[in-house]
């Protein structure tokens, strides 16, 4: 039997470099739209009446920016939809910085299509208003398309034109605003991290300086903790512990003598042994934290986050507040105390800022935008080990496809591996990349939480 070869075609450019191109083209796409709509903007701004255009033709010299043709092209924009074609230079330079910075380019096939919708929406909007002194033209401010429109409009809706144009100038804006922000590639955590902005600068001007608004007590509590000062070889009856509500509760307990004890002779030669700090079960809301010197600069101390608290187990609590044995009692078998475990509380911690978080999340993004896959990182979630990334991909894509990259993923990424899976109970797909820094999982803490008892 006859063997045939298959004929393999081979590829004149690897992956990687294919990859590249293709990114250094979305690059220039975006160069090349920022710049069409710098100059659709410059032609509307130095638009003028009496230029010399494909409408008219006059003697006088062009005062257009683009010349002959930027005045024909302003003309003819402003006359059909008038000042909705302020829209045409706002895609093209939102659009052009999106793909400039690979941010959601996938979005532009779908959202295209209602950008005619939105430019003849904001040309209503435009002839809802009156014109002032410097506009010349016979139409209104949203062109002649803009005032037939709105003319039709007034004559169906059954009311007074004043009223009537009120409520359709209401209406206008409220679809000028969502659709803008649809068309130009807007998402929901884009429109959540812009409204958390500009709410948190609204507050911040409008507050009183000096004054600062009143907290409620549990929040009070919670950014104010009690603080125990404590060094390793400092006196005990120096510790200071201050409450919740800056009350000193620190005492000096008297010292003790041998009237009290009998001989003082009797603990001679005995030396105590060393102080160490208390590593109890963590307590919410406690730091410890060493005194600072006189000398010393305090915008120069590093605050190292805390674990998160737990609940404590039975057996830790009775750890914590031992009984006393009170007669005979049958011998029974005990667990062994937690105590012969290594303690977490001095384990030194390698969490990454949220700033670094999000940066890994918007790499992330790009390197599956260059495979093709289009989604939005919507949760992070740090762990000792791995950090994963939650994504919600776009509608229409197969979970196979994404958990096939995995080992692209990887590699783009610089990591060792990934692991790719379905989150079950939830429309997210989770992405484990491993830590740099990889932290001890203590049995201990384990151990002492309320989940084991």
């Amino acid at each position: 039997m006859a063997l045939y070869q298959a004929d393999v075609r081979r590829r004149l450019l690897d992956q990687e470099t294919q990859e590249a191109l293709e990114r250094h083209f979305r690059v220039a796409v975006g160069v090349v739209l920022f710049g069409v709509g710098c100059a659709v903007a410059a032609a509307l701004g130095s638009y003028e009446p009496g230029d010399s255009s494909w409408v008219s033709a006059t003697d006088a010299p062009v005062q257009n920016l683009l010349g002959w043709f930027g005045a024909s092209v302003a003309s003819i924009l402003y006359m059909v939809v008038g000042w909705g074609s302020w829209g045409f230079a706002l895609l093209l330079l939102v659009w052009g910085i999106r793909f400039i910075l690979r941010a959601g380019t996938g979005r532009l096939s779908a959202r295209v299509v209602v950008v005619p919708v939105w430019i003849a929406i904001a040309s209503v909007f435009a002839s809802a208003h009156v014109p002032g002194n410097a506009w010349s033209h016979s139409f209104g401010l949203g062109g002649m398309f803009g005032d037939m429109v709105l003319g039709m409009a007034l004559s169906i809706v059954p009311f007074k034109v004043a009223g009537a144009l009120t409520a359709i100038a209401l209406t206008l804006a409220l679809g000028v605003l969502v659709l803008g922000l649809y068309v130009m590639g807007c998402s929901k955590a884009e429109i959540g991290s812009a409204g958390r902005f500009l709410g948190g600068s609204v507050l911040r001007v409008i507050r009183m300086p000096g004054k600062s608004p009143p907290k409620k007590p549990q929040q009070a509590r919670r950014e104010e903790p009690p603080i125990i000062s404590a060094a390793p070889a400092a006196d005990p009856a120096d510790c200071a512990i201050s409450g919740p509500h800056g009350l000193d509760v620190s005492q000096t307990e008297p010292p003790l003598t041998a009237t009290e004890w009998g001989d003082g002779n009797r603990f001679a030669g005995i030396e105590d042994p060393p102080l160490e700090p208390f590593s109890a079960l963590p307590d919410e809301g406690v730091k410890v934290v060493p005194p600072v010197a006189a000398d010393s600069d305090p915008a120069s101390l590093v605050t190292v986050a805390t674990p998160p608290s737990f609940r404590p187990s039975r057996q830790a609590k009775a750890e914590a507040q031992p009984r006393l044995r009170l007669g005979d009692e049958r011998a029974v078998l005990e667990k062994p105390p937690l105590s012969l475990l290594e303690d977490p509380a001095g384990r030194v911690r390698h969490q990454l800022s949220e700033a670094a978080l999000k940066e890994n999340a918007r790499m992330l993004e790009s390197v599956l935008d260059d495979y093709g896959v289009k989604g939005d990182i919507v949760s992070v979630r740090p762990g000792p080990v791995v950090t994963m990334y939650e994504l919600e991909p776009a509608p229409g894509l197969r979970a196979s496809r994404i958990i096939g990259l995995a080992d692209d993923i990887a590699r783009s990424m610089s990591a060792l591996s990934a692991r790719v899976s379905t989150v079950p109970g939830c429309s997210v797909i989770g992405i484990e990349l491993p830590n740099a820094v990889r932290e001890k999982v203590m049995l201990r803490e384990i151990l002492s939480s309320r989940d084991f008892g």
